[in-house]
């Protein structure tokens, strides 16, 4: 019983894997990124929320109202991929990293915007 359960689920999740695999696959790692300098990094302790303020100006969706937007709320673990956020003035990717032992997780980062 549970094998012809099981007959229908397979295909499915090596049809997952490999989109996965596929939409990601030109895209920097976190490792990569973070040796770069060229992602923003929090320390997080899976099932811990992180609220992540955007710059002045800058929002995710279209909601005008002077709050919206602004804030970002990421709750879970390390991330091998950037986290990307598409607002009104570009993209900002950011990597979660567990926190080491001792180390205290991050609960409120504020982003800016470096200039080269």
């Amino acid at each position: 019983m549970m094998r012809d359960a099981m007959k229908g689920k397979v295909p499915v999740l090596l049809a997952c894997a490999t989109f996965s695999v596929v939409c990601h696959a030109g895209e920097t790692r976190c490792v990569d990124r973070i040796a770069q300098g060229s992602v923003a990094v929090v320390r997080v302790v899976p099932g811990k929320t992180v609220q992540i303020d955007l710059p002045p100006g800058v929002r995710v969706g279209n909601d005008e109202r002077p709050d919206a937007g602004t804030k970002v709320y990421y709750k879970g673990g390390a991330t091998s991929l950037p986290l990307s956020f598409p607002t009104n003035q570009g993209r900002y990717d950011v990597c979660a990293v567990l926190a080491k032992a001792g180390e205290q997780p991050d609960q409120h980062v504020v982003l800016t915007r470096h200039n080269p």
